[in-house]
């Protein structure tokens, strides 16, 4: 077990990692200060992916993320989602050399082996629901489309699972063993599991083991 714990402790990426906050802050300031009056409207930010759900590693390649979305108050029948995407892409394009659109965010990649992905959601539909904009200029029709998605009530639902706090660090452990699995044993690429499918995994199929001193 020690051994375990040992192994878990170099891969884990620690929440209050200060670079990826900073990195976090100033792509946020940017965007609140460069996104056009006239053609925008107001939304709310929040840290997702395995950042918030404290289920992150630090990954082999040096190259460290963290996901902000970004809740819009538009309703998906009223703006097409490239559109969207586009005022974000617009407000942070040179900040630094590589920042460009890709199907699910807006990518601002550091030399220094950092990057921050930003998701956009419209969050004002009639339905009550959230939807994830999908899609970017060169995508085929049927990509482009705003795509049903909660991640809050998902983040919440990791990062709550069980309510022993110790059976919580074993399911987040456990998270991160399968994680660094997959960066060691499987080639990059199309079929490769991604966090969040081990994350429900684990979710799912995982059962708390621990032995239990009967004299202490």
């Amino acid at each position: 077990m020690k051994q375990f714990n040992k192994f878990h402790d170099n891969i884990r990426l620690l929440e209050e990692n200060e670079v990826l906050k900073e990195k976090r802050d100033i792509i946020i300031n940017t965007i609140k200060n460069n996104l056009p009056k006239e053609t925008s409207k107001s939304f709310t930010i929040f840290t997702q992916g395995s950042y918030a759900m404290h289920t992150g590693i630090k990954p082999l390649d040096n190259d460290y993320d963290i996901d902000v979305g970004l809740y819009f108050d538009i309703s998906k029948e009223d703006i097409k989602p490239v559109q969207a995407k586009q005022w974000i892409l617009n407000a942070v394009e040179g900040h630094t050399k590589d920042v460009k659109m890709k199907n699910p965010c807006i990518t601002v990649a550091y030399a220094a082996g950092y990057h921050v992905d930003i998701t956009v959601y419209a969050a004002d539909n009639a339905d009550g629901k959230v939807y994830l904009a999908k899609g970017k200029p060169t995508s085929n029709g049927e990509d482009k489309c705003w795509e049903e998605s909660n991640p809050k009530d998902l983040i919440k639902e990791i990062r709550d699972h069980l309510s022993d706090s110790e059976d919580r660090k074993q399911f987040r452990r456990i998270i991160r063993y399968l994680k660094r699995w997959k960066d060691e044993k499987l080639i990059k690429g199309n079929g490769r599991p991604t966090g969040i499918a081990l994350t429900s995994c684990a979710y799912n199929w995982f059962a708390v083991e621990k032995d239990v001193d009967p004299f202490s």
